[in-house]
């Protein structure tokens, strides 16, 4: 094998190095599977499983989880007028073979987990040389941080793969051509059928195509092009059923967490704010929450629950950005850099997500170790100067990783909800139909493990009767969480969860349970 020396036959000891890194991160990943996994933690996570499960049984891209916001669009079936498409749909194909459960979420995701350690190798031989490449999966295969989103059942891994995998082909010989900007542009697509935040790479990408190409408007035209062949459908979709081929209801999110529109209760609101008029007419609001984003950004930076690596790794990234590392990584920098910037600033006025960033891991790795490799390319020519620095990365590598990893004894989620809540689930699932739609606090949770349409509450319980012409609900229920996890809502609705009304704004008690847990009924 080599590391940073002459091999006779490159080609080969490459699918060999890719091939057992592959193998390892399969079995690192089972084994934290194996230790921690015990359900699904997220509610993102939840409510991705029920689209593909929709997915799966031919029903479309129809949500079961439901937002008042969403109401005012569709009520039910209810198109998904939130997620991006891909995501549901390699889950819907899992679950085909694997069923409609939480182990099959869990394992798809650790797909792309697995998938990602040997395709950071390739990027850092083809990059650098095969010793940062190999020590750079090494490290991102123990990461606490990516193991974690591994299991999680969020887009997270797909994510960082579709980013490796991009600029894997962008920054490689084979695709240089005509034919290397479509299918450039063309991956650009399916990473924005994964997560719509690709959006503001594609021009950065764009540039560095332009910077290798003569004749930039063919450039222009083919990567379009490529673009477009993954995402027309889902475009010509959206504008159908919305008037908008990038419809999102995160395009709401500039005018939330705002005094106006605390954390994300527009979502349970029966509104539609213009945006643009919101974010002129009140700049003092816009601008506390992007300073309130801004700190929360750079207290964290540093911080392994953000980056994902040790913070002195990432430090050697920093210093990798302003050291040069070759005429090869120059415009590769500025591309991670200006789409890192690009995407900071969009999410402190949409609404800043730490774990989005997490796409960016593999590089800050690569980066890192990369700056030692040239800083030790520094000392005199000496024969044993390989040797010293294949010693010095392995000995950082090792305490990289020592010095991040995941707790294997401690489960991803101490009590699931599924099992918390099982006698709830089972009574609604019992007494409604999937054409019945039912009101919760915990929406996420009976969209996926009740298998109904469930929406959040409103803001209000005064808002009941306005959601309920745009669809009628049959239940509300009120779970024991409402006893302190309604973040976003109206505290009258904690009030209601207490006082246990025997009837209110249409609804009727129908059960209480042990632990606190309310149903309510739609009178006839």
């Amino acid at each position: 094998m080599d590391f940073g020396f002459a091999c006779p036959n490159k080609k080969k000891t490459n699918i060999l190095l890719a091939v057992f890194l592959f193998i390892a991160a399969a079995a690192v990943w089972y084994s934290y599977y194996d230790s921690v996994f015990n359900g699904l933690l997220y509610n993102d996570a939840m409510d991705y499983a029920s689209i593909g499960r929709n997915v799966a049984r031919g029903e479309g891209f129809v949500s079961a989880y439901i937002t008042p916001l969403g109401l005012q669009y569709y009520g039910i079936p209810h198109p998904n007028p939130w997620r991006a498409p891909l995501w549901p749909l390699i889950l819907a194909f899992s679950m085909q073979i694997l069923g409609s459960n939480d182990n099959a979420v869990a394992v798809t995701t650790g797909l792309f987990f697995v998938l990602t350690v040997p395709l950071i190798y390739l990027i850092g031989q083809n990059l650098f040389n095969r010793a940062v490449g190999f020590c750079a999966a090494l490290i991102f295969m123990f990461s606490g941080l990516a193991l974690h989103f591994g299991v999680s059942g969020l887009t997270e891994p797909l994510a960082a793969f579709l980013m490796c995998l991009w600029l894997y082909l962008l920054t490689g010989e084979k695709l240089e051509g005509p034919r290397g900007d479509l299918i450039i542009g063309l991956i650009g697509g399916v990473f924005y059928l994964a997560r719509y935040n690709a959006l503001v790479f594609l021009p950065f990408v764009l540039f560095y195509l332009m910077l290798k190409r003569r004749k930039k408007i063919f450039i222009i035209l083919r990567f379009v092009a490529g673009f477009l062949i993954p995402t027309a459908p889902w475009f010509i979709r959206n504008f159908l059923l919305f008037g908008s081929p990038l419809f999102s209801l995160q395009k709401f999110e500039p005018v939330m967490f705002t005094a106006a529109y605390p954390e994300y209760s527009l979502y349970m609101m029966l509104k539609k704010p213009d945006v643009l008029d919101f974010i002129v007419s009140h700049p003092g609001q816009v601008m506390a929450k992007v300073k309130t984003g801004w700190l929360s950004f750079a207290g964290d930076f540093f911080n392994p629950s953000f980056s994902g690596i040790h913070w002195g790794l990432m430090v050697l990234c920093l210093l990798a950005l302003v050291w040069p590392l070759g005429k090869k990584t120059a415009s590769l920098k500025l591309v991670l850099a200006g789409s890192f910037c690009a995407q900071l600033a969009a999410l402190l006025v949409i609404h800043y997500i730490p774990r989005l960033f997490f796409l960016f891991v593999p590089f800050y790795i690569l980066l890192g170790l990369a700056f030692v490799w040239r800083l030790l390319e520094r000392l005199p020519s000496l024969k044993l100067r390989k040797p010293l620095q294949v010693l010095v990365l392995s000995v950082l590598t090792t305490v990289f990783i020592l010095g991040n990893l995941p707790d294997w004894n401690s489960k991803h989620t101490p009590e699931p909800v599924f099992k918390k809540f099982s006698a709830q689930i089972t009574f609604l699932a019992n007494h409604s139909t999937r054409s019945d739609l039912i009101i919760s606090n915990d929406g996420h949770m009976l969209s996926w493990y009740g298998d109904r349409n469930a929406s959040k509450i409103p803001y209000s319980p005064e808002m009941l009767p306005q959601l309920n012409r745009y669809q009628k609900a049959r239940y509300l229920f009120l779970s024991s969480r409402s006893s302190w996890n309604i973040p976003e809502a109206d505290k009258e609705w904690q009030e209601i969860y207490w006082a246990r009304p025997q009837e209110f704004n249409g609804y009727v008690i129908r059960k209480v349970f042990a632990d606190g847990s309310l149903i309510y009924e739609k009178k006839p």
